[in-house]
């Protein structure tokens, strides 16, 4: 028996048959990806708070917004049902749409939603992120910090979040920037958040530990998103 059908075996004994379909449950979402898999660390405890996307509608640039269709109301409310029936409720943080001087063929709508097991951190989170444009700059970026909290980043990754755009920038790297072995390896594709020049590698065990879990419960979402790249 080789290592990863002991790692298949060892996640299924001890989960209990609700655990697995709850898991089964994340793994078949109408929604993206990387959207799956932070919902299951949220599932799984790993990430207190995590937010994610609804597509509503698109339309041409320069025509009338279409109503929302019965496809997308059928992807909205599968995904709300299903979390709140495995024990993970939602918020509805934001519903946006493409600002007017976007140049674009294609215009959308977004809703924002978060979810957490946990109703206090979901709430706080919601209103971090719904009322974060009504505060001064300086303010902004410390709300940015908090919420880097609640969606379980680690503290020396949303720290630089709190500086002034150039020092930022100065203190966090662009992806092309990391070194090799991580840049290369397959968890860099499980980082939601971007790695601090000073705790690189600390902030990079956290990410191998998200990715393991998820190649350990859900190895076809762990293949789908490595499959995918960056």
């Amino acid at each position: 028996m080789n290592e990863s059908e002991h790692t298949k075996i060892d996640a299924a004994s001890e989960l209990t048959e609700e655990q697995r379909e709850h898991i089964r449950t994340i793994e078949n979402l109408p929604i993206f990806p990387y959207s799956r898999a932070e919902i299951l660390l949220a599932y799984r405890g790993q990430k207190p708070v995590t937010e994610f996307s609804l597509l509503l509608r698109k339309w041409p640039r320069n025509e009338i917004p279409p109503e929302v269709n019965e496809e997308q109301q059928r992807i909205v409310h599968t995904v709300i049902d299903s979390l709140n029936l495995i024990g993970l409720p939602i918020q509805c943080a934001k519903i946006w749409r493409t600002p007017e001087e976007y140049s674009g063929a294609e215009y959308f709508e977004k809703a924002t939603y978060m979810t957490s097991k946990d109703p206090e951190a979901l709430e706080r989170a919601k209103d971090l992120w719904t009322n974060r444009s009504a505060k001064t700059r300086q303010e902004q970026r410390m709300v940015e910090v908090k919420l880097g909290r609640l969606f379980g980043y680690p503290d020396t990754a949303t720290a630089p979040l709190g500086l002034p755009r150039v020092e930022r920038e100065a203190a966090m790297y662009q992806h092309e920037e990391l070194p090799e072995d991580i840049r290369n390896s397959e968890a860099e594709r499980f980082h939601f958040f971007r790695f601090s020049r000073q705790h690189v590698r600390e902030e990079f065990a956290v990410v191998q530990q998200w990715a393991d879990e998820i190649r350990r419960l859900c190895p076809r979402l762990y293949q789908e998103i490595v499959g995918r790249g960056r």
